[in-house]
């Protein structure tokens, strides 16, 4: 089953790309939406 893995994990959008250096955020910026990746079951 694809995508097992991910189900359950948490996903945050922030502001800006990360610069890949600073930690632990990548002086990416605020956090300005999150979620939660969870399975849609069709009946």
């Amino acid at each position: 089953m694809r995508g097992k893995f991910i189900i359950g994990k948490a996903v945050i959008l922030h502001s800006r790309a990360d610069n890949l250096v600073s930690q632990p955020l990548g002086d990416s910026g605020d956090r300005i939406a999150c979620g939660m990746i969870k399975r849609i079951v069709k009946e």
